[in-house]
């Protein structure tokens, strides 16, 4: 895990070179459903797409909660390397990631994440499907998860 983290970070520093001025930084907030093998959870998602090469593939650091009634938070932290392409006159725009993280429950401990994220977003509203997998007691296995939200 140690080493994951490790290619993520000198990843995230070797790409803030490249950084296009002319491409901006984005924020996005959602709010989705999550199935996995514990049952159905209500989720909140933040991410923050840092342009890498012009505007067209992004760092995209990641913080999710996962949230079910009788259990405690589970939060996932990470970052993706996001390919954008537009779809349409500039406004609409799908989107396809991957990269991984950590996740942590109060009550087990922290353990590695793998993340994939594919999405569209038209104009300031995004839909995007989320697949983590990570093992942690009690949530192990695959999460699947589907996000809708705003981007600033």
């Amino acid at each position: 895990m140690n080493r994951l983290f490790g290619i993520l970070v000198a990843v995230c520093v070797l790409c803030t070179f490249t950084v296009d001025a002319q491409a901006k930084v984005g924020i996005k907030v959602g709010a989705g459903i999550s199935q996995a093998i514990g049952g159905t959870f209500f989720n909140a998602n933040m991410s923050i797409d840092i342009p890498a090469i012009k505007e067209y593939m992004a760092i995209s650091p990641f913080a999710d909660v996962f949230m079910k009634s009788g259990n405690s938070p589970i939060f996932v932290v990470g970052a993706n390397v996001v390919q954008s392409w537009d779809w349409g006159e500039g406004d609409t725009w799908i989107y396809l990631g991957g990269g991984g993280g950590v996740v942590g429950e109060r009550n087990s401990g922290v353990a590695g994440t793998i993340s994939i994220v594919s999405g569209i977003e038209f104009g300031s509203i995004f839909v995007q499907g989320r697949w983590l997998y990570f093992y942690i007691k009690g949530f192990a296995g695959s999460n699947y998860t589907l996000q809708v939200g705003v981007s600033f």
